[in-house]
């Protein structure tokens, strides 16, 4: 049984953000919510949260274009990696989540800016807690 809900929701999560990805680089689906996706990523990253640290400020639109191909690999790999592939993957995802947070913790963002990420971080736990029950190693 625990295979299976592994299975079903390694394809939601990929489905998801192989279109969430391909949303945030090119307007293949709509231009209407690939202009929001890149107003929501200006806003978000026009300070890099990271920058105290590292000492440079990336163009929140190149942020944007290595979030999206990040996800639409990531999700390609959920679909149809192996499984270790697929822990890879959900993990790189899951750091994309969490830094994805703490970004719009650090712009003072709008709260339902983060529920996608609070969503998928979630999500992506509870895929982690399943595979966990299947492969206890």
């Amino acid at each position: 049984m625990s295979n299976t809900a592994l299975t079903a929701i390694s394809v939601c999560l990929g489905i998801c953000f192989v279109f969430f990805g391909t949303l945030k680089l090119a307007p293949i689906f709509s231009e209407e919510l690939y202009r929001s996706m890149r107003k929501i990523f200006v806003k978000t990253y026009e300070s890099f949260p990271l920058k105290n640290w590292v000492g440079w400020n990336p163009s929140p639109h190149v942020i944007r274009r290595v979030y999206g191909s990040a996800e639409v690999v990531g999700g390609i790999l959920l679909l149809i990696g192996s499984s270790l592939l697929q822990d890879i993957s959900a993990g790189g995802l899951l750091c994309l989540m969490l830094f994805n947070l703490l970004s719009i913790w650090n712009a003072q963002g709008d709260p339902k800016d983060a529920s996608n990420s609070i969503v998928f971080g979630l999500l992506l736990t509870c895929w982690f807690v399943i595979r966990a029950q299947i492969h206890p190693s």
